[in-house]
Parts: structure tokens; sequence; C-alpha cells
């Protein structure tokens, strides 16, 4: 997953508009189990693009990982 993380941040610096690749760096981060990296990237998706439903998802992901429960369901509901 470093390989990966690397690569996508690659692609997320030479695309900014590609949603697909700012959500694989996310859930690579998460993967490799930094989670406030992670949390910043998906937080960024859904800022930019707040109709995509996997910016929440990971979003929602992130904070379940770290242990927010009730702000994970509260993400994933949206």
């Amino acid at each position: 997953y470093e390989a990966a993380t690397e690569l996508f941040q690659q692609a997320v610096a030479s695309d900014a508009g590609c949603l697909k690749c700012r959500y694989n760096l996310g859930m690579a981060l998460i993967a490799r189990g930094k989670y406030d990296e992670s949390e910043k990237v998906f937080a960024e998706l859904v800022r930019l693009a707040p109709a995509y439903g996997e910016g929440y998802a990971g979003l929602g992901e992130v904070q379940y990982k770290k242990g927010f429960f009730k702000e994970s369901l509260a993400t994933y509901r949206k």
C-alpha cells in the first residue's frame, strides 16, 4: 500500500479533479493505518464533491477505525 499511496498522490497532483484518485488515496492510507492523513483526504473529497457518495463512505470508514462510532454512522447516512 505504500507504493499505491505514492502513485495515488501523484495522480491527485496531476489531476486534482480525479475523485476516484482521491478516494483510492484515502483507502490506501487507511490500509496503512494512517487514519489522520486519510481523514484529511476524505474530508477534502467531501468538501470538493458533496454529491460523491464514496467520499462519505470513506470518511465514515476512517471515523469508525478511529473509534468515532456515532460520527461514523452519521457520515454513512449522508
